[in-house]
């Protein structure tokens, strides 16, 4: 019987188209301390280089950068399990791995994921380093007072965001395991007042229901500081909305386990009128 040369083409059409894919795609070669590697940081931010050759960042104070590094070899291959180390200079802090999700090192593409959170006003250095390669990020943190954002008030025995952010956060497949300071589990349960910016959760003018955030809320999709900067407020009164800060009262619940992504709520919350 004679072939059909339509069938064949059609057969073997994709195991053509996947073997030229293989061949374009570069295949990653092992990391070797003593190798020499080009490592770039890629910021969601963008990033510029200033007069002085410093590739340089802007970013607000209190909010979360997005990075992730690229290491390639001299010939331009991705660099499989390299695991550097990362430091600041500065009031910047790096976002802390978890026992459940930790930095395991630059994937088959060269790729590692990892974030920080902005500190105060400043010129902050976040260096990496593997072995004898080493590269530079400077993060330009501006007041929130240069886009007429508000401070948050002070509060002489209010509950701050440090502690709250001094959560270790553990992601697991299907939810979230947190390890809370001694500071703030030894607070669950009782009335704390705490001051931030309000993310409305629905249209009404009066929220019952809203999340409060250590930072005006720049991005609908990434909470200011992580889910240890967001608190969930519960207010059968309900609170005026407001893009100005504002301070709550209530009682703290802790939830050490979340398939939310929220482990602090304020139950019976007020707003605080001076």
């Amino acid at each position: 019987m004679k072939s059909n040369p339509l069938i064949l083409f059609v057969l073997l059409w994709p195991l053509t188209i996947l073997a030229d894919t293989e061949l374009m795609i570069d295949q990653p070669v092992p990391g070797v301390e003593s190798g020499s590697y080009k490592i770039d940081i890629l910021s969601n931010y963008g990033a510029y280089m200033d007069a002085q050759g410093r590739m340089i960042t802007d970013i607000y104070e209190g909010s979360e950068a997005y990075l992730a590094i690229s290491v390639k070899n001299v010939n331009n291959s991705p660099v499989l399990g390299v695991n550097p180390t990362f430091s600041i200079t500065g009031t910047s802090q790096i976002m802390e791995s978890s026992p459940g999700a930790p930095l395991q090192g630059t994937d088959e593409s060269g790729i590692m994921e990892f974030g920080i959170v902005a500190g105060v006003k400043g010129l902050d250095k976040l260096t990496v380093n593997y072995g004898k390669n080493s590269t530079e990020l400077y993060f330009n943190i501006i007041s929130l007072d240069f886009e007429n954002f508000p401070s948050l008030p002070e509060l002489e025995s209010g509950l701050s965001w440090n502690e709250l952010m001094g959560a270790n956060l553990d992601y697991q497949e299907d939810n979230l395991r947190v390890t809370f300071t001694s500071s703030v589990l030894n607070l669950a349960g009782t009335t704390v007042d705490i001051a931030g910016f309000m993310l409305p959760l629905d249209a009404d003018t009066k929220q019952r229901n809203f999340l409060l955030v250590s930072s005006p809320p720049s991005c609908f999709f990434h909470f200011p500081g992580g889910a240890a900067g967001v608190v969930e407020v519960i207010s059968p009164e309900g609170v005026e909305a407001t893009w100005s800060p504002i301070t709550v009262t209530g009682e703290l619940v802790l939830l050490e386990n979340s398939e939310t992504g929220i482990i602090y709520q304020l139950k019976n919350a007020k707003e605080v009128v001076d």
